[in-house]
């Protein structure tokens, strides 16, 4: 298995967020919500105790399906635009038509788009 670090200046983060506030939604949200599956994650509820690895239905895209809609809705919008700048419209392999109908139902929390491990939106 391969790992990765990251190192984050603490300082410009929390200025960055304070600037924007649908970012402070997302990252109070996100927060709130990892915070509710690790106290409540249990062999009964999720197969497995958490332990100092893993924390069950932690995952980046479980997180933000767990997330209100706004949060779901800000998510899929940036995930829309990497899809739009990667590949523009028509989008790999959607036409015209299928690429608009996606993006209305990620605008009106009907579907979840999220980017994956790898960057690739799903």
């Amino acid at each position: 298995s391969v790992s990765e670090v990251m190192v984050l200046n603490s300082g410009a983060l929390l200025t960055c967020i304070s600037r924007c506030a649908e970012l402070r939604a997302f990252f109070d949200s996100y927060s709130a919500t990892f915070h509710k599956r690790l106290i409540s994650a249990s062999p009964s509820s999720a197969g497995m105790w958490p332990n100092d690895v893993q924390v069950p239905l932690t995952m980046y895209g479980e997180i933000v399906l767990g997330m209100p809609q706004r949060e779901q809705k800000f998510v899929g919008s940036k995930a829309l635009e990497k899809l739009e700048a990667q590949f523009f419209l028509p989008w790999k392999g959607l036409s015209v038509q299928s690429a608009h109908e996606l993006e209305r139902e990620v605008l009106s929390g009907q579907s979840v788009l999220v980017e994956n491990a790898d960057g690739q939106v799903e």
